[in-house]
């Protein structure tokens, strides 16, 4: 798809963040800008409108951490929203547990479809929830919260999120986690800044670079949408993210 099509969709989450409140609402509607600005820049300045993507992604991550302080998910207050390599390890991160949960729950499954995302007022004001069709019966499932899944078995779930996490991201890079994370975070400054032996990198095709920061954006807004205005008193929190936040700040205080 092409990116312009890419970052114009992303206008329909503007009415549902504009009903959140202080950081969340913010960071999520300057990731939006930036990857606006970005698109502006693309033929007269590729490396700021490189620059700006990696910005937007960051704030979008800035927003869903901010969500989950908000609403006091446990251990959410160990993440530091200043730290490049904690908002650098929130996309992975998502990436990782939808990876988990989407097999064990939709796929081979003989009761159920692969899940739709739709708007709703459900919770009192413009939110995301999941449509989960049942196969063959013309009818369809709403979770209420919409990711409030409960696992059950030997293994928790933050055990087998924590495996899916490590396995995505040696994908990418042979060691450390952490030092995985650092080399992502260092990326956005090597866009602009001279080293010993080069002028700043080469950005290469900026439209891919811009398509994929703005899939990254779309994916952590959509995660606001399921979480930030299903909470309490009306609904319980997620144990599903409760779990996931709890092992991100497992592996990002790993040294």
């Amino acid at each position: 798809m092409d990116v312009r099509v890419l970052i114009s969709e992303l206008d329909q989450f503007e009415g549902m963040l504009q009903e959140c409140a202080g950081r969340v609402k913010f960071a999520a509607l300057n990731a939006i800008d930036h990857l606006r600005k970005a698109e502006l820049l693309m033929d007269s300045d590729p490396q700021m409108s490189a620059f700006r993507a990696f910005c937007a992604e960051e704030e979008a991550a800035t927003a869903l951490v901010a969500c989950l302080q908000r609403h006091g998910y446990p251990e959410s207050d160990r993440i530091n929203l200043r730290a490049h390599d904690n908002k650098c390890a929130v996309m992975p991160f998502v990436r990782a547990v939808v990876g988990w949960l989407k097999p064990r729950m939709f796929e081979n499954n003989d009761v159920f479809e692969l899940p739709r995302l739709m708007f709703t007022s459900e919770p009192g004001r413009r939110a995301l929830e999941l449509v989960i069709p049942l196969k063959g019966m013309g009818q369809a499932v709403h979770p209420r919260p919409p990711l409030g899944v409960v696992t059950k078995g030997e293994s928790t779930a933050q055990e087998m999120i924590g495996e899916k996490l490590k396995s995505e991201l040696r994908k990418f890079l042979d060691g450390e986690v952490r030092g995985m994370m650092r080399q992502v975070a260092n990326e956005r400054n090597k866009l602009l800044y001279a080293s010993e032996e080069k002028m700043s990198i080469n950005v290469g095709n900026i439209s891919s670079v811009l398509a994929t920061k703005a899939n990254n954006v779309g994916v952590l807004l959509i995660a606001i949408g399921l979480i930030d205005p299903w909470v309490p008193p009306t609904y319980p929190l997620s144990s599903l993210v409760s779990d996931a936040v709890r092992e991100f700040v497992r592996v990002m205080s790993k040294r």
